[in-house]
């Protein structure tokens, strides 16, 4: 009797991704249909949009038995199968023999049928089967990066990458019409229908004004770009500088580690220059978390105590007179943070990430001198703030809407340069 369909009820147990902290678990079962979903799609808007003959029906089950040698295989992590050519060729034959072994274990007169199937595709579908592989990771990688997994990140940028490489319109077109690259990206594609009542006034949206929102936004991009500058001035008395988690784990290393942090770090250092010339005192905050904390149900694990993610980046750290180490998103809770922002008249706050350590410290801090009474004049640069970007989370937006919620609650904001 063939064990040929008992095999294949198996691919629901075999896990993707092992290397990776998942917040959705992604089995090959899954994997398989969404891949088969988007391939048939793909070659569908190949045939109406652009005059092609593909066989979307082949295509979606070609896309359905892809994966079907990781049953014996199980499911190899990119980074080692593709870590050099030798490698890739010695599991290719891997492959092929559990190909080999599956179409086997088929009855005689069903292994012509299913064994190509296995083997994989070599004619001219195999570019749309890859695409579709491709696309389906892609969006894993997406969900991920929105429930605030930054172990994504590069895996989401690997595969952006090799899609765009693939030179087919039908992956842009799938893309452009159904990944937007960001929640603006649904905001300024889609608008609400201009419905009329009974009494022929529009009706409101029962969601939200996106236009409104829009315009508020455009707005807020407009002051920003015309804020003040800080003078010289500022930087001297009774004034300190907080440069808040500008540290190895979330400019250079780590799952949080972002880019646009990492270009933050010149700006910063010659600011910090400024304020070390004028007399300031500079202060670093820093996320410093034991291994079991709380907050890494909500992020990946970084910025264990004891290492190098911890420590303020080699450019800055020469000018840092104390380092409060903090093991939640608001520094406010820091231990002794407070008593030392009494002694100063201004407190300038700079580093990442906008929309959520450094609003909610300038916020929180503003709100305390409020409850104290005390005329603390709580400052943001907006250029020597930032915050990362990614699927569900654009920079430019978060960065928009935390500078409009700290100017809302009394932080004067500035530019530096």
């Amino acid at each position: 009797m063939s064990n040929f369909f008992a095999l294949l009820l198996r691919m629901r147990l075999i896990n993707r991704w092992g290397m990776m902290r998942c917040a959705f678990s992604d089995n090959l079962a899954e994997h398989s249909f969404d891949t088969a979903v988007i391939a048939h799609c793909l070659c569908t808007i190949g045939n109406t949009l652009y005059g092609r003959q593909l066989d979307a029906d082949r295509c979606a089950v070609l896309a359905l038995y892809h994966d079907a040698t990781e049953i014996l295989t199980g499911d190899m992590p990119t980074p080692i199968k593709y870590y050099s050519p030798e490698l890739r060729a010695l599991y290719q034959e891997v492959e092929d023999e559990a190909a080999a072994q599956l179409t086997c274990s088929l009855p005689a007169e069903l292994q012509e049928v299913y064994g190509p199937m296995l083997m994989g595709e070599s004619g001219e579908l195999r570019p749309y089967l890859k695409a579709a592989d491709r696309l389906a990771a892609l969006i894993k990688c997406m969900q991920e990066e929105q429930s605030g997994s930054r172990e994504f990140s590069h895996a989401r940028i690997q595969q952006q990458d090799a899609l765009e490489e693939s030179g087919l319109p039908e992956v842009t077109y799938f893309m452009e019409s159904s990944c937007p690259p960001s929640p603006w990206g649904w905001i300024s594609s889609w608008q609400p229908s201009a419905a009329s009542r009974e009494d022929g006034q529009p009706e409101r949206s029962s969601i939200m004004n996106w236009n409104k929102i829009k315009a508020q936004l455009e707005g807020m991009e407009e002051t920003v770009a015309t804020l003040p500058a800080l003078t010289e001035e500022e930087l001297t008395g009774r004034t300190a500088v907080f440069t808040v988690d500008m540290n190895n784990g979330f400019a250079t290393e780590g799952a949080l580690a972002s880019p646009r942090t990492a270009a933050r770090i010149p700006d910063t250092a010659a600011f910090l220059a400024r304020c070390q010339a004028a007399g300031t005192d500079i202060y670093a905050i820093t996320d410093t978390h034991p291994a079991d904390c709380l907050e890494f149900a909500s992020y990946p694990p970084h910025c264990v105590e004891g290492t190098a993610e911890c420590e303020v980046v080699p450019a800055l750290s020469p000018f840092i007179c104390r380092t409060f180490p903090k093991n939640s998103t608001n520094a406010l809770f820091a231990p002794d943070i407070l008593p030392c922002c009494r002694g100063y008249d201004r407190v300038i706050i700079t580093g990442c990430c906008t929309d959520i350590c450094i609003q909610q410290f300038a916020v929180g801090l503003k709100a305390w001198a409020n409850q104290q009474n005390l005329p603390l004049d709580v400052v943001a640069p907006v250029d020597l703030c930032d915050t990362f970007d990614g699927p569900g989370h654009d920079a430019e937006l978060m960065n928009l809407t935390a500078f409009q919620l700290m100017a809302a609650a009394g932080v004067r904001l500035v530019r530096w340069s």
